[in-house]
C-alpha cells in the first residue's frame, strides 16, 4: 500500500514569532532562514515520525480490499472519500460507511465492507484521509510545538555549517523524547 500527500497543511504548526521568542531573536535579519527551518522541521516530523501536526489530506492506494489496512500517519481525523476502479479503469465513489475506520488504534485501521478483489484493477481502491490535530496551530499539542522548536533551535545553531536544505544532519535527543508518545507503533510508510 502506497500513500501520497493530496492537500498540504494550510499553515505552519509554529509561527515565526514563536520561533524567534524561543531563540531570543529580536531582529528580522534571519526571518527567511527561520521560516525555511520551520518548514523543514514540520516536514521532518511528518516524514520521519509520521506525525501530521496541521490537517492535511493523504491518499492511500490499496490493492487488496479483503484485509485490514493500517494508516501509518497520526492522528487520523477521518475519511474524506473512497473510490474504487474496475478492470476498465472506471471510477466509483463509495457511499459513506463502505470503508470502516478505527482511528482510536495506533496505527489507525480501515477495511472495506463487501468488496471483492477480482472486480477491481491493480491498486484499485483509493482512500483519502484527513490527518492532523486540527486546522490551526492552536490545535497542535504543546509537546509537538515544543519538539519542533527544539528541532529548529538545534538546526539554527548549525546554520553556519549546514544549509537548511541539507538538514537534518542530526536530531537532538530532546526532540525524540518529546515526540515519542505521539509516534505510530510499527511505522512502515
Amino acid at each position: 500500500m502506497a500513500s501520497t500527500l493530496v492537500t498540504a497543511p494550510a499553515v505552519a504548526p509554529i509561527t515565526l514569532a514563536e520561533t524567534k521568542a524561543h531563540l531570543r531573536i529580536t531582529h528580522g535579519e534571519e526571518d527567511t532562514l527561520l521560516e525555511e527551518l520551520i518548514k523543514t522541521a514540520t516536514r521532518f516530523l511528518a516524514e520521519n515520525d509520521a506525525i501530521c501536526a496541521i490537517r492535511q489530506t493523504w491518499r492511500y492506494y490499496v490493492d487488496d480490499v479483503s484485509v485490514i489496512h493500517k494508516v501509518h500517519r497520526f492522528p487520523v481525523i477521518g475519511i474524506n472519500v473512497a473510490t474504487v476502479f474496475d478492470q476498465e479503469g472506471n471510477a466509483t465513489t463509495l457511499a459513506p460507511g463502505a470503508v470502516e475506520l478505527d482511528n482510536r488504534k495506533r496505527p489507525a485501521e480501515f477495511c472495506f465492507d463487501g468488496l471483492a478483489n477480482d472486480a477491481l484493477a491493480n491498486n484499485g481502491a483509493e482512500v483519502d484521509f484527513d490527518i492532523g490535530f486540527g486546522d490551526t496551530a492552536v490545535d497542535v499539542p504543546d509537546t509537538i510545538k515544543r519538539a519542533l522548536l527544539v528541532l529548529v533551535s538545534h538546526w539554527y545553531t548549525l546554520r553556519v555549517e549546514v544549509a537548511p536544505k541539507d538538514q537534518p544532519v542530526s536530531v537532538p535527543e530532546q526532540y525524540s523524547r518529546l515526540v515519542a508518545a505521539f509516534r505510530v507503533i510499527g511505522l512502515g510508510g
